[in-house]
């Protein structure tokens, strides 16, 4: 451990400057019609946060105004005292150990609550299923009698959380006059030898300092987990951040009034550039990617049950943050299509109230009279002439009807219920304007034919 310190920093330093692009999150996600420039880029991607203070609610970040006391888990962890070094006991179970020797137990901050939040820590990081079987504590206490920490913490232990300590093994030496606790927490069992202690854990599961070849750093152990818990904080802050973003934009309905369409569009575009524009999003665009990789690095490269859950957990999370991203832009586009539309349709909406005004107020009006019985060639003549002089102006009417629902076509890909009611004034539009111009046309047909027929009949006569 003497040189964990320099090992975890050089460890730090390399992993800033590797796969620098790696995984980066494509920003393709831009919304349709943003003119905000979003997802700024960065000029590095960092390391995550010091990975001797891991983010964890039972090992908080260390603020400078501490007091030394609240900072001593700190130092606990990073003194390799107690480890959970990713082997299993013979049944299965977590292994975590315990140094007696080091001299982190003379600290005066280290008492029964520090040692009690380390633990629950440690629980913390393990799955489900390794939680439900408890721990396998191994004492190493042949150089020195355990702390007046440890068993007091064991005891709390058990008693927040039943059953997160199996069994306590201690090994001991021999001639060790080591004195127990009759109201011991758990199952306690002294060993007074190494062979005796490979009937628990076998020789390749226990770490080289019981005898064993199981290889650990803790101080590799701290970077894992230090990048794990940063990485899963950022998802998840990004994912409330999407979630929330996503429920904003579903939970507000389209506009009833045509005019409020353009502020709600507005309003849509700010909603959409401030969440792409969050530093949180951003940051985890330029460091997820490498963070992840870095971790599936470790991961294949051996390392315990626990960390490969980690790291299958957090890359959930990350892909989760892809969905949700791709989600949104989905959603924000189609708001977008949508809101557009009745911007437009409120850019045609006047004229569609001109073209239907003549046409109530005019056009049906002079129909009606064109439609009246004639009984002379005299009278039918001069409504044939009337007839075409009105044919030109509804012909030019019509006309422009239809360049305005031209104008609309391009939407016609554009469906959603909340767009009925607009869909609704399109169509009676288009059904008024297609039915007066049959009957224009019919009036003009009727009007020939009596002529023509008039016309023969004087023939005739």
């Amino acid at each position: 451990q003497g040189n964990g310190d320099d090992q975890m920093y050089k460890e730090k330093e390399e992993e800033q400057l590797c796969d620098k692009n790696v995984g980066r999150r494509s920003t393709d996600h831009q919304p349709e019609g943003s003119t905000c420039e979003c997802l700024p880029d960065h000029s590095h991607i960092s390391a995550g946060s010091s990975p001797e203070e891991p983010e964890n609610p039972f090992v908080a970040p260390a603020q400078s105004s501490q007091s030394s006391q609240s900072r001593f888990h700190v130092v606990l962890l990073r003194s390799g005292a107690v480890c959970l070094p990713g082997t299993r006991d013979r049944a299965g179970r977590a292994l975590l150990t315990i140094s007696t020797s080091n001299p982190v137990w003379l600290n005066p901050d280290c008492d029964r609550a520090e040692l009690l939040r380390l633990l629950l820590y440690y629980i913390s990081t393990l799955r489900t299923e390794a939680r439900a079987v408890g721990l396998t504590v191994l004492v190493d206490a042949r150089r020195a009698a355990p702390g007046a920490a440890i068993f007091p913490a064991f005891q709390t232990l058990q008693e927040d959380v039943p059953g997160s300590i199996h069994t306590v093994l201690i090994l001991a030496n021999k001639d060790s006059s080591l004195r127990l606790d009759k109201a011991a927490p758990a199952q306690v069992e002294v060993l007074s030898s190494l062979k005796s202690l490979q009937r628990h854990v076998e020789l390749q599961r226990l770490p080289e300092e019981f005898g064993g070849s199981f290889s650990f750093s803790q101080s590799s152990w701290i970077s894992f987990r230090s990048r794990v818990e940063q990485l899963t904080k950022q998802c998840t802050n990004v994912i409330d951040l999407l979630q929330e973003t996503i429920s904003t934009l579903q939970g507000t309905p389209l506009p009833a009034a045509a005019e409020d369409a353009e502020l709600l569009l507005s309003r849509y575009r700010a909603v959409m550039c401030s969440t792409l524009e969050d530093i949180r999003l951003v940051q985890l665009q330029q460091e997820g990617g490498a963070s992840l990789a870095w971790l599936r690095r470790e991961e294949v490269s051996g390392v315990s049950e626990e960390q490969r859950a980690a790291v299958e957990n957090v890359s959930s999370l990350y892909d989760q943050v892809d969905e949700l991203l791709h989600r949104l832009v989905t959603l924000s586009n189609s708001k977008t299509q949508e809101l557009s539309f009745i911007v437009e349709f409120r850019s045609l909406e006047q004229g569609f109230s001109q073209v239907r005004a003549w046409l109530d107020e005019v056009g049906e009006v002079h129909l009606k009279t064109l439609n009246e019985h004639a009984d002379s060639l005299e009278l039918l003549n001069r409504k044939q002439q009337d007839f075409k002089e009105f044919h030109t102006t509804a012909y030019d009417h019509c006309k422009q009807g239809e360049a305005l629902l031209t104008r609309l076509e391009r939407w016609d890909d554009v469906s959603s219920p909340d767009l009925h009611i607009y869909e609704v004034k399109v169509h009676s539009f288009w059904a008024q304007l297609q039915d007066f111009s049959q009957r224009v046309k019919g009036t003009g047909q009727n009007i020939e034919r009596a002529v023509q027929l008039y016309r023969f009949l004087d023939q005739v006569l």
